[in-house]
C-alpha cells in the first residue's frame, strides 16, 4: 500500500469525452485530509472490525496517480487505527458477485462467530442485475442480516454501490432501468437499518461530477484507487456522524 504521486489520469469515461485531471489524494475533497480521520474517530469503541459482502476482495484496486492502491476496508481499518486501538479485522468478502441471499448463507456465520462490535455489509448491486430482481425477497434477505448482527452487539454501516447506471455492468440500452431499480434497492436498505438502528451509505448519491473525478476502471466494471478512496472516505465520515450524535 506505497504511496503514489500526483499526476493526471489519462482516458475517457464513456459518454463523457476526455477525464479531465485528477487532483490526487491529498488535494481531493472527497477523500480524507490530513488528520480528519483522526479528529473523526476519537475515542471509537470499536475494536473488531468484519465485512460481509458480495464484492470481490480486490486487494490491489486499479491504480489512479496521486492515490494509494489500498482497498476501501483496509483504508477504513487504518482510520480506525489511526484514531484508536488497532481493531482485529475479518474481511469475508466474495471471490466474485454474490447476491444478498448468498451473502447471508455463506459469510454471516462466520461473522456473528468473530463476535464484531462494527460490521461493514457491501451491498454490490448484484440483485438488482438480475432479471428475476425482487425487491421483496432482498429485502428480507438483508434484514437476515443485519438482525442478528446487530442483535450481536455489533453497529452495522450497509455500504450501497455507486452508481451503477455509469459502470458498464449496465448496458446502454439498460441504463434507465438500472438506475430505477438502485433507487429501490437503497430504499428498502434504507427501511432496514431504520428499523435495526443501522447505518447506511449510499455511494450512489455522492456529489461526484463526471467525468473529471469519475471512481471507475478503466474497465468500468470496479472502482478503481480513487473510487476506494472516495468509498473509504465517505464511510469514515458516515461513522464519524454517528459517533457525534451518540
Amino acid at each position: 500500500m506505497g504511496e503514489r504521486r500526483t499526476g493526471e489520469r489519462p482516458g475517457t469515461a464513456a459518454g463523457h469525452g476526455p477525464a479531465a485531471p485528477v487532483p490526487g489524494e491529498d488535494g481531493d475533497p472527497h477523500c480524507l485530509g490530513e488528520g480528519e480521520a483522526r479528529r473523526l474517530l476519537a475515542g471509537h469503541p470499536w475494536r473488531r472490525l468484519v465485512v460481509l459482502g458480495g464484492s470481490a476482495a480486490d486487494p490491489s484496486p486499479e491504480p489512479v496517480p496521486g492515490y494509494r492502491s489500498a482497498p476501501w476496508y483496509d483504508r477504513i481499518a487504518s482510520a480506525l487505527r489511526t484514531a484508536g486501538a488497532e481493531p482485529a479485522c475479518l474481511v469475508l468478502l466474495g471471490p466474485r458477485e454474490l447476491a444478498v441471499g448468498r451473502v447471508r448463507s455463506q459469510q454471516l456465520a462466520r461473522a456473528l462467530d468473530f463476535r464484531s462490535d462494527l460490521a461493514l455489509v457491501c451491498c454490490d448491486g448484484t440483485d438488482l442485475l438480475r432479471p428475476s430482481f425482487a425487491p421483496d425477497a432482498l429485502e428480507v434477505e438483508l434484514e437476515r442480516i443485519v438482525t442478528p448482527l446487530r442483535d450481536g452487539g455489533a453497529d452495522v454501516l450497509v455500504v450501497g454501490p455507486y452508481s451503477l447506471a455509469h459502470s458498464a455492468r449496465a448496458p446502454e440500452p439498460l441504463r434507465e432501468s438500472v438506475g430505477l431499480r438502485q433507487r429501490v434497492l437503497m430504499e428498502r436498505a434504507r427501511a432496514v437499518t431504520l428499523r435495526h438502528g443501522a447505518l447506511l451509505l449510499d455511494l450512489s448519491v455522492l456529489p461526484l461530477p463526471l467525468p473529471g473525478t469519475a471512481v471507475w476502471g478503466a474497465d468500468r466494471m470496479r472502482p478503481d484507487g480513487r473510487g476506494h478512496a472516495v468509498a473509504a472516505a465517505a464511510a469514515v465520515r458516515r461513522l464519524g456522524s454517528f459517533l457525534a450524535e451518540r
